[in-house]
């Protein structure tokens, strides 16, 4: 309530305004593992709400591998805004891995080439062909002869796991020669 006076007339007016405050906590929920972490927005019952990440992302849900504290600030149309306690998130890192060739990967129909995975400290080996795992095919080498591409995935003493970039094998068919018909040649 707002009263005015006029002091040379001491006339006084009153008006009245109802002010509401709109405020909203904003929470997160952390899910995954040790290697990736999934983090969601709580966000208020009712509205619609625009959401930013301090890492500039703009979803409800983000997914991060990289440690480091995540805060979240939810606004409504209204202009009102909350922001959440920050969080700070541990992630073991990923194991890189590459794969090379003992040889060129450009084969001739019946030869081969060892295709060698390199890691650190890895635990285990998965070795696909063409997105399907190969049975078996669980060391650092694998010898091929197919034509197909070539992954690995590594796992690591912390249980995280990588897999690499697919390494093309090519195989050319054998070459067809013809010299024509047999002859019979006189002396």
């Amino acid at each position: 309530t707002l009263t005015a006076t006029n002091t040379a007339t001491t006339c006084t007016a009153t008006a009245t305004t109802t002010v509401v405050a709109i405020s909203f906590s904003i929470s997160v929920d952390v899910t995954g593992d040790d290697c990736e972490k999934t983090l969601t927005a709580i966000l208020p019952a009712a509205g619609d709400f625009t959401v930013l990440w301090s890492n500039g992302e703009t979803a409800q849900e983000i997914t991060v591998s990289a440690a480091g504290g995540y805060t979240v600030t939810v606004s409504n149309l209204n202009g009102c805004s909350g922001i959440s306690s920050s969080i700070h998130i541990e992630i073991l890192s990923l194991p890189a891995v590459t794969i090379t060739a003992n040889g060129s990967t450009n084969l001739c129909h019946g030869d081969s080439v060892t295709l060698t995975a390199f890691t650190q400290n890895p635990s285990t080996y998965q070795w696909f062909r063409n997105g399907f795992e190969i049975t078996g095919a669980e060391n650092a080498t694998l010898t091929v002869s197919d034509f197909a591409n070539y992954t690995v995935t590594v796992t690591n003493q912390n249980g995280c796991s990588n897999s690499s970039a697919p390494l093309p094998v090519q195989v050319s068919p054998i070459p067809y020669a013809y010299a024509g018909m047999d002859e019979t040649i006189c002396p």
